[in-house]
């Protein structure tokens, strides 16, 4: 055995963005999610979003911020239906 190579075991292995487990669910449980982290958002008119009563967003926006927020806490990602 080669004393100079690290085994499998000593590497550092971190799953592919495909491996890692999803939540799938509705953009209302998304909209639920972010105010529950102090997020202020309402649908508006045009299937878009308003969050803080400032940016406007789209329903995939909403889900990068919260896919943002569940990647530091280190939960499973969203993605929608």
């Amino acid at each position: 055995m080669d004393i100079d190579k690290p085994l499998d075991r000593d590497r550092e292995i971190t799953p592919s963005q495909d491996q890692q487990p999803t939540i799938t669910c509705l953009v209302e449980e998304i909209v639920r999610y972010l105010g529950e982290h102090d997020y202020v958002v309402f649908s508006d008119r045009n299937g878009g979003y308003l969050v803080n009563g400032k940016f406007h967003f789209s329903p995939s926006e909403l889900l990068a911020i919260a896919n943002r927020i569940r990647r530091r806490k280190k939960q499973p990602r969203f993605e929608l239906q």
